[in-house]
Formats: structure tokens, sequence, C-alpha cells
């Protein structure tokens, strides 16, 4: 029998949910959330969190460990207001989590002082089989948010040895309901020639590290998970060649005109465009 209950790892005794899981893992596009295997030390070996939402509000999170999960068990912390200095002590700000393990599982908001899965609630559950855990939940009751950051840790069954895996290593993650993924702020790019675009010459645009939301960015800029460019000279489009079509071979023609470079990267299933406009030489 399942029965909603954080053990003795987090809170109390709760009742018994027997509701079937509402979202079917993969239904939706949205976020991708990587994590190195090999790291876990025993415990279940977190490989992908995978998250998205739809247009009523409710979120699924889907985590998928390296080999099997059928020991231990695993949580997902949310900052939902994306302020660590609120939320349970050392828990980078986590104001709701999510708890399953193969009997049982449970959600709790932390109240100021203790985590308390006495809050009432009708739309999370929570299911796993023998390599993923599912959760979903409406934003509505997680405050109504639209974004949150979080991070996913997996543990042992035996709580006085335990050994864990958190993921990600550093920081945390953020998720976007707009962006479907994290908040991507801004592109970090580098250009050859670094003058810029020359007439008669070639120009090449690439990216090197993208920026998300300040309360999640971790202390490394990561870099996209792939990029494309699209362009034009003189407000006409011009074909690129290259990783991504972000190398242009300018024409002889073009000096003094307006060259505008649209560079779109890609980062944890999450997109962003930017702009860059230049006067060829």
């Amino acid at each position: 029998m399942r029965c909603k209950r954080f053990a003795t790892r987090i809170a109390g005794a709760g009742a018994l949910v027997g509701a079937a899981l509402a979202l079917a893992p993969g239904a939706l596009a949205g976020g991708s959330y990587a994590d190195p295997g090999g790291d876990s030390n025993g415990a279940p070996d977190i490989h992908n969190v995978a998250v998205s939402s739809d247009s009523s509000g409710q979120i699924q999170i889907v985590v998928t460990f390296n080999g099997s999960f059928t020991t231990g068990a695993v949580m997902v912390f949310l900052d939902t207001d994306m302020n660590q200095a609120t939320g349970a002590p050392r828990s980078a700000g986590a104001d709701y989590v999510l708890y399953e393990s193969q009997t049982e599982w449970d959600f709790a908001g932390w109240n100021g002082s203790s985590w308390d899965d006495t809050i009432p609630y009708s739309t999370a559950i929570v299911d796993s089989n023998a390599n993923m855990a599912i959760f979903t939940v409406n934003r509505s009751e997680l405050g109504n948010t639209s974004e949150f950051n979080f991070w996913v840790r997996a543990v042992t069954d035996d709580a006085a040895s335990e050994t864990v895996d958190t993921a990600p290593d550093l920081a945390v993650w953020n998720f976007s309901t707009q962006a479907q993924g994290p908040e991507l702020v801004s592109v970090l790019f580098k250009q050859a020639p670094l003058a810029g675009p020359a007439h008669a010459q070639s120009f090449t645009v690439s990216p090197i590290g993208v920026k998300v939301t300040p309360s999640a960015q971790g202390p490394l800029v990561p870099a996209p998970d792939s990029y494309t460019c699209r362009a034009t000279l003189a407000g006409r489009t011009i074909s690129g060649t290259g990783v991504g079509g972000c190398t242009w071979k300018l024409p002889k023609n073009a000096r003094g005109k307006t060259f505008v470079v649209f560079l779109t990267v890609t980062y944890e299933g999450a997109s962003l465009t930017t702009r860059q406009a230049y006067k060829v030489r």
C-alpha cells in the first residue's frame, strides 16, 4: 500500500491518497535538465529532470535515473518565490517539497519552522516505476507561481548511513512556465573578425555562454545546447554557412550597408533570440 508520508526524513504522517497520475511522461514539451552519471555513491543515480506545464497551470516533473529506481527515494525542492533568504534552511530557499519512494509519497510546504504535509491540496500526484519518478502539481498550490528555482536529491534507504545524489551539482535549476524551460536573460557571444563584418570578407558569430535568471545562476556561465543564425543585409536575407548557419561571406558591394544578425540559442529546453546590428566596413 502506498501512503502519503515523508517517513522520518522530512515530516510526520499523512493521509492515504489513491489518485492516478494525470499526465503521462513526455506528453508535453518543456525544460530538460541533465545531471552527470556515476556520482550517486549507491543512491539512485539521477540522469535527467524534465519539467513542463500546460495551459491550466499543471506542472509535471519527471526524474529519470541511470539504472533502476527500485530502492531509495527522491525529493524535488521548489523555491517558488525565487528567494533563497526565505523557505527551509539549508535548502536553497525551498518553499515546497515533493517526495517519492516505492511505498511512500508526500507533498509539503515550509511553514516557517518545519515541513507541513497537512497543507490542503487537490492536484499533487506522485508515482514512479523502475527507472523514473513522476510528480505533478498545479501552480495554484505553489503560491500561484509562474516561475521557480528547483533542485533534486535522491537518497538511499538507510537513513543512518545515507548517501545522496544531488542535481544540479552546483546552484539550482530554473523553470518558467512562459519559457517552458529556464528564463534566459542574455547570450554571451564572440565574433570574427573582432572589428565586425567587412565587405568581401567572411564574418562569424558564435555563442560562448548563456545567462539565466540571477537567482539561479551558478558560478559558471554555461554554453548553449545548440544555436542557429539568420541575417539580413540592407533588409534582405543573406544565407549563412557553417555551424548553425552563423558564417557569412559579405559581397563586395556591402560596404556601408546595415548587416543584422539574429542569433537564437537553446538551453535546457528554452530558447532566446538576440539581435546585433553592424555597419559593414
